[in-house]
């Protein structure tokens, strides 16, 4: 008797160990420490997840400054259930996001399965190549930048005893009596990496609307010999008459109507457009260069054609450049209204209601960024003109590759609100402003544009919301596009806040999460947003409910939006 006993106490020992190894698989139960859970004693549970996504097109938001947060989701038995989940970084430092599971932690083959799944998921879409377009707005970046600068310098240095502080209402010079067919002497910009260069240009005004004047440089570029009037490259009348009836059908009523207007600096009551072969063999596709708009007596003041212009290029096949055919016609247009904007938003921060705006006391002792729009902005509000443009004449898609080149290559490194001068910041920038003009509507952008305010103050004034908020919709609105696009779930029973009315058909590389699997640390910069695809397979053997927690650094926020996917 006694043996038996002892063997039967043995057994139950080896049943209670085997319990205590195995833990509790499900419901967030079982000892914390044991293998297949990952819990964390210092996590904050984010309330009342459950009841909030049990269906479909639920959406749950919570904020925290803590290290750890703890969310629960419920778990659908027999059928499988995707989530959409953004985190967005809403401190002034960069930080790392991480994902972990708590109540079940997947091994063996079925980490593998998940592993698997994420690596082709990681895979599945290549980054765009980029445009002969898109190359030579990134090449004009840092002489852009530059432009920014020195343009507040000559404010700066200018002093009260300028004239263009004493006369407020200036007009710098008067073109009004220009006609069809003059040659009018303009300077263009043809060196700008060590030391700016102009060059005094003769330009053909060869069409005159009722809002633009257009010239066509007759000079061909000292090298090599591009030429915008002779040989294969030449602007025909055809593609004259097609870029007049472009501006004056579709570019100006959007950008005159629903951004503002260019300050008329020569009272001629027309944008001069200038088409020049130096812009494409310098490496520049548009350019609106604050040095013509500039009547103080500082800089480059000698260079200064004191006349409301953009430049545009011209056709041409170059080593590092092609743009030829329908595709010039097409990227000029574009363009023009990409620079057109520029010229605008310059007009409203300087020269609101065609005065002056600075008081003579003004030192200019702050950057750029306090006098003129941030280039985060600014550059949104010009590629979402763009999209609008497209729009506008009834193109089938927003889209563009711009688009891609952020949301295809690491979406969680670009910060809402930094910049820099590479593609995927011209499309995120360019997507949340058209994200804004579907939401909220065209006047919103147009008191964007016309404020005096710059950068953050600007947007968060104009829309009544924080730029974390903002940041939140769209990022929710861009993984539900893709994954619509993907075929992983509808839209149409989504809140209007959290998808694009029109397709933009962008594809985000977003990560993919097996329930109780980790996925990579993703370092996260101010006001970037990390993206996940969740998935609870229909198979899955982790209880009624599955616990994770989102991991970053404590005393810095994070936003967090999750939404319970509904089906294709």
């Amino acid at each position: 008797m006694l043996n038996r006993f002892a063997q039967l106490f043995t057994v139950l020992i080896a049943v209670f160990l085997i319990i205590m190894t195995v833990g509790c698989g499900g419901g967030g139960g079982g000892n914390p420490s044991a293998p297949g859970t990952d819990y964390s004693q210092t996590s904050v549970l984010a309330p009342n997840t459950l009841n909030t996504l049990n269906t479909p097109a639920s959406v749950y938001s919570y904020n925290s400054s803590s290290a750890n947060v703890s969310i629960k989701l419920p778990v659908e038995s027999g059928t499988a259930v995707n989530y959409a989940l953004v985190v967005v970084n809403t401190s002034a430092n960069s930080q790392p996001i991480n994902l972990r599971p708590e109540s079940y932690v997947l091994s063996g083959s079925l980490l593998a399965q998940a592993k698997e799944e994420a690596l082709r998921a990681s895979q599945r879409s290549t980054i765009p190549q980029s445009s002969a377009l898109d190359e030579a707005r990134m090449r004009q970046l840092p002489f852009e930048e530059k432009m920014r600068r020195d343009f507040v310098a000559s404010l700066r240095n200018a002093g009260a005893a300028a004239g263009l502080r004493q006369n407020r209402s200036l007009r710098a010079s008067d073109h009004s009596g220009e006609k069809l067919g003059d040659i009018v002497k303009l300077n263009i910009i043809v060196s700008y990496m060590f030391t700016q260069a102009y060059q005094e240009r003769s330009c053909k005004l060869v069409r005159m609307t009722d809002h633009c004047k257009i010239f066509v440089d007759q000079n061909p570029y000292p090298v090599g010999g591009l030429s915008a009037v002779e040989g294969q490259y030449a602007i025909t009348e055809d593609d004259l008459n097609h870029m007049v009836t472009e501006f004056e059908n579709y570019i100006y009523p959007l950008m005159n109507g629903q951004y503002g207007k260019v300050y008329d600096i020569d009272g001629d009551g027309r944008l001069s457009i200038v088409f020049s072969p130096v812009y494409p063999s310098v490496g520049f596709a548009g350019l609106f260069n604050t040095l013509h708009m500039n009547p103080t007596k500082d800089g480059y003041k000698d260079y200064s054609n004191q006349r409301d212009m953009i430049g545009i290029w011209t056709p041409h096949a170059l080593a590092n450049s092609t743009s030829t055919g329908e595709k010039w016609r097409m990227d000029s247009r574009e363009t023009i209204a990409h620079e057109m904007q520029h010229a605008i938003n310059f007009s409203a921060k300087i020269f609101p209601n065609d005065i002056f705006r600075f008081p003579d006391d003004s030192n200019f002792n702050a950057n750029e960024d306090s006098y003129l729009e941030a280039m985060w902005l600014d550059e949104s509000l010009s590629v979402g003109s763009e999209a609008r443009y497209r729009l506008a004449r009834g193109q089938d898609s927003v889209y563009e590759a711009r688009f891609d080149s952020w949301a295809k290559s690491s979406p969680h490194g670009y910060g809402l609100t930094s910049w820099a001068g590479v593609l995927g910041h011209y499309g995120q920038k360019g997507l949340f402003n058209y994200y804004l003009f579907e939401q909220y509507g065209a006047e919103k952008i147009k008191a964007m544009n016309q404020s005096t305010s710059t950068g953050i103050s600007n947007i968060e004034a104009v829309y009544g919301k924080t730029i974390a908020e903002l940041a939140k919709g769209f990022s929710l609105a861009v993984i539900n596009e893709s994954l619509r696009k993907e075929g992983l779930t509808s839209v149409s029973t989504v809140d209007k806040s959290y998808k694009f009315t029109k397709p933009v058909n962008l594809d985000l590389a977003e990560q993919v999460v097996t329930l109780g699997s980790t996925p990579i640390s993703l370092s996260v910069p101010a006001m970037g947003t990390a993206y996940y695809l969740l998935k609870q397979p229909a198979s899955f053997g982790g209880g009624e409910e599955f616990q994770f927690r989102i991991e970053s650094y404590e005393n810095l926020p994070v936003d967090i939006l999750l939404m319970r996917l509904p089906n294709p």
